[in-house]
């Protein structure tokens, strides 16, 4: 731990060693103290500068050796802090551009099976909001690549998201819709899946909390350009039913 810490660029022979270490510490069966703090080291070694060109040679070693199987659902509470601590570390490496769109893109279903897991658990809201944070860079890195496939499996869990029981999640989840919604857009989204999404949104234009439905109203200002004529419909068809009618001539204008 102390030799990682304080040796820096020097590590450059070594890291096959010092990550296969890493690795071996954070599986399942060890105890969670020291896989926490072998999570926390990975972060020391991800987020210092002077390491960023040497550990993007090893980012696919990283992801399905030692992040992929931290953020996996496991039972008992104490898990919790590993995986928690696991989707920081996946953050960073986004904040620090260390993984290239390509490589992100080659382990999608892995990013896909944690969202999946992560953004749905009923426990921890904490977790439920670093995933978002998780998804958004997601999809910065892989707009311009992204295809109709991997969105086709990507929208029903950011969509779900709109219904969580925390508001600072619900508004975090409109910045990742928005970038969906332009991601469908040049992947000219069909309007099937497009009439989903917008049925199941609007409802949250009426939100009690003024903060949700404001954020909602800038994602679905987004939203409309893809396809108008049925967003209209959409506006037309739920007049009568929002107490919040301000928002639906906004969108109608």
């Amino acid at each position: 731990d102390l030799y990682v810490k304080l040796a820096g660029p020097s590590l450059e022979k070594h890291w096959t060693e010092v990550l296969l270490i890493i690795s071996q510490c954070c599986e399942s069966e060890k105890e969670i103290e020291i896989r926490m703090d072998m999570i926390i080291l990975l972060d020391k070694i991800i987020t210092q500068q002077t390491l960023f060109e040497q550990i993007k040679n090893y980012i696919e070693f990283i992801l399905p050796e030692i992040l992929f199987p931290s953020m996996s659902w496991r039972a008992g509470r104490p898990n919790y802090k590993v995986r928690k601590a696991a989707v920081v570390d996946m953050i960073h490496i986004f904040q620090n551009n260390l993984i290239s769109p390509e490589t992100t893109i080659k382990f999608f279903q892995d990013f896909l099976s944690n969202l999946k897991t992560n953004l749905g658990d009923d426990w921890d809201a904490e977790l439920r909001y670093l995933s978002i944070q998780l998804a958004k860079l997601f999809l910065q890195n892989t707009s311009e690549i992204l295809t109709y496939d991997h969105i086709s499996e990507l929208y029903n869990i950011l969509l779900s998201r709109l219904d969580d029981s925390q508001d600072t999640n619900r508004i975090l989840t409109c910045e990742v819709l928005i970038l969906f919604m332009n991601i469908g857009k040049r992947l000219n989204l069909s309007t099937s899946i497009y009439d989903h999404i917008i049925e199941n949104s609007l409802i949250h234009l009426d939100d009690p909390n003024e903060k949700v439905r404001n954020a909602v109203e800038k994602y679905l200002m987004v939203a409309l350009t893809l396809h108008p004529k049925n967003f209209l419909k959409f506006i037309e068809s739920s007049e009568n039913k929002f107490t919040h009618k301000s928002y639906l001539v906004s969108l109608n204008r």
